[in-house]
């Protein structure tokens, strides 16, 4: 499949003779990267080096993973806009994967991508500064583009692959308590309570919680809220755009209470969005501002807004709710993402374990049934 020859030497009329090359690279070596194709050429100076990649092509041609040089010359950047100019992905994903590569691409940007390493990409991973979450998606978004390079046979695999993250020392999620949303409710300002009781009320993420709409909202038949859409505003103009998934899509009931404080602030006939300032839908900024400042106010030990999400589902769960009504309520795509995060709020079975080996051990009170009986 591929062959090596000393370029100082050549054979004629049957001899072996000696040429007039004076280089410092005369191993040669050549292969054919698929039938017909063209032949390709490396040298090297030593022998040894010329057999290790030799076995190496071949290798590669017999396992199906060579890769043509030229194409490995790409840029990771030059690839990147390529790879993404393919996606049919909404554009607050397209910006927010941009966003994940961009300090990727500022490190290994100019590099091709048959340079790239594990331990480069490894490298540039511990060197961002960043939470652990925003880490993991900077090698979920690298990963992904090392990865359809791979597929169209840019790269012969993926250097993502294997590379170890700092644990995120997250912990279970500890809901903030009753009295904490009700500090922040009052310390919020007037036009920004709403965001307290959608949160805490109805478990809205923040998009939604914005892009929610008076016309969304049952207010006196059926008691519920429709969440189809939310607000989106990483990319301008500012849109309404779907949920962040389809399960997102959902209708929430909603307690009276709850319906009480949305109308409070709203004129009769008002038909904008249940959160608004001045009429207006209020953007991701706007938003962060007012919850930092409203979170200060309180004096609470600081809390994020998907927090009063926590809350929500905790208050479903110390009232009887199964594990599905949660997660339709919260709009998770599968039961187990519902249990992953909170089954450590539901009340536990220890008691039930003791009273049913109590049972079958003991016979219950009377001690005159079960195994302790048997054994008398």
């Amino acid at each position: 499949m591929a062959s090596i020859s000393d370029r100082r030497w050549a054979t004629r009329a049957g001899q072996r003779v000696r040429t007039t090359y004076v280089g410092d690279r005369p191993w040669r070596l050549q292969w054919q990267e698929y039938a017909k194709g063209p032949r390709k050429t490396e040298h090297f100076p030593t022998q040894t080096a010329a057999r290790r990649r030799k076995v190496e092509v071949e290798h590669a041609l017999l396992a199906g993973t060579y890769v043509v040089p030229e194409r490995g010359r790409t840029t990771l950047r030059e690839w990147a806009e390529v790879y993404l100019a393919r996606q049919p992905w909404r554009p607050n994903t397209l910006a927010a994967t941009r966003a994940a590569l961009e300090h990727s691409l500022v490190v290994l940007g100019d590099r091709p991508l048959s340079s790239i390493r594990k331990g480069d990409v490894q490298a540039v991973l511990v060197g961002l500064d960043k939470a652990p979450g925003t880490i993991r998606l900077a090698r979920q978004a690298l990963g992904g583009l090392l990865q359809a390079a791979v597929e169209d046979e840019l790269l012969a695999k993926n250097p993502t692959l294997g590379v170890k993250l700092a644990q995120a020392g997250v912990g279970e999620v500890v809901p903030p308590s009753v009295e904490v949303v009700q500090a922040l409710y009052g310390a919020a300002p007037e036009w920004f309570r709403p965001a307290i009781v959608l949160g805490a009320g109805l478990g809205l993420r923040q998009a939604e919680a914005s892009g929610l709409t008076v016309d969304r909202v049952d207010w006196l038949r059926v008691r519920s809220v429709r969440v189809d859409r939310q607000w989106s505003t990483k990319v301008k103009p500012f849109h309404f755009a779907p949920p962040k998934t389809t399960s997102s899509i959902r209708t929430i009931p909603a307690a009276q209470v709850v319906l009480d404080q949305l109308g409070a602030g709203l004129a009769p006939g008002y038909v904008g969005p249940v959160l608004n300032l001045a009429g207006e839908h209020v953007d991701h900024n706007r938003f962060g501002t007012a919850w930092r400042a409203t979170v200060k106010a309180a004096g609470v030990e600081p809390v994020r807004f998907h927090d009063l999400r926590h809350h929500f589902a905790s208050l479903l769960i110390s009232a009887g709710c199964s594990v599905k009504a949660v997660q339709k309520a919260l709009g998770h795509g599968k039961a187990s993402t519902t249990l992953d995060t909170y089954a450590h709020l539901w009340p536990g079975d220890e008691d039930r374990i003791r009273d049913a080996v109590q049972v079958a051990f003991a016979g219950g009170d009377s001690g005159a049934t079960g195994l302790q009986a048997a054994s008398e």
